[in-house]
């Protein structure tokens, strides 16, 4: 007698794995943005040290005036090496703020800011999502 998985049997396994499926998606979309939000608060903090040791240096924050949201140049001028391809766009403003910032498709954005005292603000969406 040969033994075989029924089509009925088939049928449950596919329905259990959806369900499933179903429960881990939105976790799995959470933790994706905590990992991605860990990854621009220690770029942030890198950053805030970076632009410390450019003014005990040069007597002022980089840039001098103004900001710059081209990652080659913060890099360079930092003495950094963050990432030219990441999923976050940083900005560093005069005062030595600074920004991590991403733009998703449908228009909204992800934003996480630091202060000029170096304090972290909390990662918020804005926008459509």
């Amino acid at each position: 007698m040969k033994k075989a998985f029924t089509l009925i049997e088939l049928i449950i396994v596919v329905i259990i794995i959806g369900i499933m499926a179903a429960f881990a998606a939105p976790q799995f979309a959470v933790t994706k943005e905590r990992a991605l939000d860990k990854e621009a608060i220690s770029n942030l903090r890198l950053i805030r040290s970076a632009q410390k040791l450019y003014k005990l240096e040069l007597g002022h924050y980089y840039p001098e005036f103004g900001f710059v949201g081209v990652i080659a140049d913060i890099n360079s001028n930092l003495k950094l090496d963050l990432p030219e391809n990441s999923f976050w766009s940083y900005y560093v403003f005069e005062d030595s703020k600074a920004t991590a910032f991403h733009l998703y498709p449908d228009g909204s954005n992800r934003n996480c800011a630091m202060t000029a005292d170096g304090d972290i603000q909390e990662c918020v969406t804005m926008g459509k999502m």
